[in-house]
C-alpha cells in the first residue's frame, strides 16, 4: 500500500495563499484523478477535502492525491450484488458532501454523477472557504432531516454565501485577493460550475468529472463555458414546482421572493381575502427576509418581536398574524433552520385557531409545516399528531383529489416508516396508496410527479417483503412512464430493473425477457449512469444462467450477455471485471450449448485469456472439452 503524504487540499491552498485560477487548476487534476477511477470503474462515495492530500511534487507543482475508498462502490473486482448495489438503511458519506440520492437510505442507483456533487462541494469550498450547507446543522440533523435539506433545500450561490461570512476578508487575503475581488472572480463562471455540480436532479449536472474539468479549462483560458444560469423557462418551471400556490394571483407571487415566501403568501391570501394583496405580499417580502431574531435573547423572544411588528402593520388580526408567523416559520425551514421553526409555527398555528374556523385550510397547511418540521427534528410523535390533523383537514375541505391532500398523505408515510420499525407497514402502505390516487386525479397516472412517488412506493414494498404488490407497482411505471422517460429518467429504469429483478428472483425469467430487453436498447439514452445499469442486468443473466443451465433460461441469459457484452466493451478499458465476467459467462452456456458455433466459443476463449492478461482462457475451454 503506497504512502501518501501532504495535507488536505483546502489547508493546503490556503497556507500557500493559491489564486483562484491557480486552485482552479489544482481542481482540474482532481477531477481527473476521480474520472480515471470512475474509467476502473470506482466510485468513491466520500469526495471530500479530507480524502484530497496535496503536496508539490519534483517540478515543485502542486500534486493532488486521492485517498480513502473505504465506502466506494465498486464495479471492479469480484462482481456480486454486495459490492455492486448501496446496501440499504445505511447513510453511507459524509452528509455536507453528499449528494441527494446518496442520502437516501433506499437508493440503489447511485452512479458516478454523485462524486460530480462532491466534486462540487469540494470546489465550492475551494472558492469560498465554507461549505454550501452548514455541516454543524447537518451533523446534529436525524436523518431525515438531512435528507430533506439535501433534496429541497437551494444551497446560495457562491458570491452569496461569501458575503454573509464575518471573515471574509481573511478568506480573500488566503486568495491573494481583496474582498471585492474574490466576488468578482467568482462571479458568473465559477459560479454557474459550481451550480451545476450542485444541482439536485442530476440529470443536470455534469455527466462525468472529465466534463467538468473540460468546463474549468474554458474558464482559464476564456472561453465561454457549458454551464451558465438557468434560463427563464426554467426558473419559471422551478418556481411552480416549489411554489404551486395562488399563481392566479402572479401580480402578488412575484413580489415575494426566497424560498418559502410564496407558500407565506398563499397562508395570506387564504386568511385575509379582505387586505390588499399588493400590501400583504410586499409587507411578507420586506419582514420576513430582514427580520433577524439574532439579538432575541431565545426564540420566545424573537416570536414575540416579530408578532410585535405584524401588530403594528394589522393591528390584533390574529389570522394575519398566524399567516404570516407560519411564512416565517416556512422561511426558516427553507433555510434549514428547522429548530427554530418549530415554535414560530407552534405559534402561528395559535394564533390561527383563535381567529379561524377549525377546519380552515390555512390551519391544515401551518399543521403540514410543523408535520414536515418535527419529522425531521426526529419529533416523531409530534410529527403524526400534526400531520394526521392535517390529513383530516385538508381530506374534508378540498378534497382527496387535491395536490395539497397527497403532499399529506405522503409526509405522513415517511413519518410512519421512521418510527414504527415496520410495524405500522399497513398504515403506510394505505397513505401511500391514497397519496398516489391523490396524485393520480390531480395530475394524471402518467404524469411525472405520479411515477416518481409510485416507484417509490414500489421500492419500499420490495423492500419490507411484499413482491407481488412491488411487481404490480414497478410494473405501472414502466409501463405508463414509457413515453414520459426522458422527463423521469431514473425512476423509469430503476423501476424496470427492479422489476425484472423481482421477477428474475421468483424464477419468472420469461415474464423478465421483455423489461430486460427494453433497458438494453434504452441504455444509451442514460449516459451518465450505464456502468450500474448494465452490471446490475449482468447479474440477472448470470442469475438466469446459474438458475436453470439447461433450459430456456440459458438462452435468455445468453441474449442478454450479448447485449451487455458490446456496452461494457466499449465503456470500459480491457480487462475491466465487467467485460470478463460477461466473456466468461457467455463462453460456458455456449460450452454447454450442442447447436453452439466452436469457432465462436474458440474466439471467446482466446478473448477472455487476453482479457486477463494470459491465456487462462483458454486452457479453461480446452480443459472442458
Amino acid at each position: 500500500m503506497e504512502l501518501v503524504s501532504g495535507r488536505r487540499i483546502t489547508r493546503f491552498c490556503d497556507g500557500a495563499r493559491l489564486s483562484i485560477a491557480a486552485r482552479v487548476s489544482v481542481f482540474i487534476r482532481v477531477c481527473e484523478a476521480v474520472q480515471h477511477a470512475h474509467q476502473k470503474g470506482v466510485i468513491h462515495r466520500d469526495l471530500k477535502p479530507s480524502n484530497i492530500l496535496c503536496a508539490y511534487d519534483a517540478e515543485d507543482r502542486p500534486a493532488p492525491k486521492i485517498i480513502d475508498f473505504g465506502i466506494a462502490k465498486a464495479l471492479r473486482g469480484p462482481l456480486g450484488e454486495r459490492t455492486i448495489v448501496t446496501h440499504e438503511g445505511q447513510m453511507l458519506g459524509t452528509p455536507a458532501y453528499m449528494s441527494p440520492e446518496q442520502a437516501e437510505l433506499t437508493a440503489l442507483d447511485i452512479d458516478t454523477r454523485t462524486d460530480v456533487y462532491s466534486l462540487g462541494v469540494v470546489l465550492y469550498e475551494l472558492l469560498t472557504g465554507a461549505l454550501p450547507f452548514d455541516p454543524k446543522t447537518l451533523a446534529r440533523a436525524p436523518a431525515p432531516e438531512i435528507q430533506r435539506i439535501l433534496r429541497e433545500v437551494d444551497p446560495p450561490r457562491p458570491t452569496a454565501r461569501l458575503s454573509g461570512l464575518a471573515d471574509s476578508d481573511a478568506i480573500a487575503r488566503d486568495r491573494s485577493t481583496t474582498r471585492l475581488g474574490l466576488a468578482r472572480s467568482l462571479a458568473r463562471d465559477l459560479e454557474w460550475i459550481a451550480m451545476r455540480c450542485l444541482e439536485k436532479d442530476r440529470e443536470r449536472r455534469y455527466d462525468s468529472a472529465a466534463e467538468l474539468a473540460a468546463d474549468l479549462r474554458r474558464h482559464l483560458d476564456d472561453e465561454p463555458v457549458l454551464a451558465g444560469p438557468p434560463g427563464a423557462a426554467y426558473r419559471c418551471a422551478k418556481f411552480a414546482r416549489r411554489h404551486r400556490v395562488g399563481l392566479s394571483a402572479a401580480g402578488v407571487v412575484a413580489l415575494v421572493g426566497g424560498a418559502g415566501l410564496a407558500l407565506a403568501a398563499r397562508g395570506f391570501l387564504e386568511a385575509s381575502h379582505q387586505r390588499s394583496l399588493a400590501r400583504g405580499a410586499r409587507y411578507l417580502a420586506e419582514e420576513i427576509i430582514m427580520f433577524d431574531p439574532a439579538g432575541a435573547e431565545s426564540m420566545d423572544d424573537a416570536i414575540d418581536g416579530f408578532a410585535g411588528r405584524i401588530r403594528a402593520q394589522f393591528g390584533d388580526d390574529h389570522a394575519s398574524i398566524g399567516a404570516l408567523l407560519s411564512g416565517w416559520g416556512t422561511h426558516l425551514m427553507a433555510s434549514a433552520r428547522t429548530e427554530e421553526a418549530i415554535p414560530v409555527l407552534e405559534r402561528a398555528l395559535e394564533h390561527q385557531r383563535r381567529a379561524l374556523e377549525a377546519d380552515h385550510p390555512a390551519i391544515a397547511t401551518t399543521l403540514h409545516q410543523l408535520g414536515q418540521a418535527n419529522r425531521g427534528r426526529g419529533h416523531l410523535a409530534d410529527a403524526e399528531r400534526h400531520l394526521t390533523e392535517a390529513k383530516r383537514i385538508r381530506r374534508s375541505t378540498i378534497g382527496p383529489d387535491r395536490r395539497q391532500y397527497g403532499e399529506t398523505c405522503f409526509e405522513l408515510a415517511r413519518v410512519l416508516d421512521a418510527g414504527a420499525g415496520g410495524s405500522r407497514n399497513d398504515e403506510r402502505d394505505a397513505c401511500l396508496s391514497e397519496g398516489i390516487a391523490c396524485y393520480a386525479s390531480a395530475f394524471g397516472a402518467d404524469d411525472p410527479r405520479t411515477l416518481r412517488e409510485t416507484h417509490r412506493y414500489a421500492v419500499w414494498l420490495g423492500r419490507i417483503g411484499r413482491p407481488e404488490q412491488a411487481i404490480r407497482m414497478h410494473g405501472r411505471v414502466f409501463e405508463l412512464g414509457r413515453s414520459k422517460r426522458r422527463a423521469i429518467p431514473v425512476a423509469w429504469h430503476a423501476s424496470g430493473e427492479e422489476l425484472a429483478e423481482l421477477l428474475c428472483d421468483a424464477g419468472r425469467f420469461e415474464e423478465a425477457s421483455p423489461v430486460i430487453d427494453e433497458l438494453l436498447a434504452t441504455i444509451p439514452e442514460f449516459e451518465g449512469s450505464v456502468p450500474n445499469r448494465i452490471t446490475r442486468i449482468a447479474l440477472m443473466a448470470q442469475r438466469a444462467a446459474a438458475g436453470a443451465p439447461d433450459g430456456g433460461a440459458a438462452a435468455l441469459a445468453e441474449r442478454w450477455f450479448r447485449g451487455v457484452l458490446p456496452i461494457a466493451e466499449a465503456r470500459f478499458p480491457p480487462g475491466h471485471a465487467l467485460r470478463v465476467m460477461v466473456l466468461g459467462e457467455l463462453t460456458r452456456i455456449l460450452e454447454r450449448s450442442p447447436d453452439a458455433d466452436a469457432s465462436e466459443i474458440a474466439a471467446l476463449r482466446a478473448t477472455l485469456g487476453a482479457e486477463k492478461g494470459d491465456d487462462s482462457g483458454a486452457e479453461s475451454g480446452a480443459s472442458s472439452q
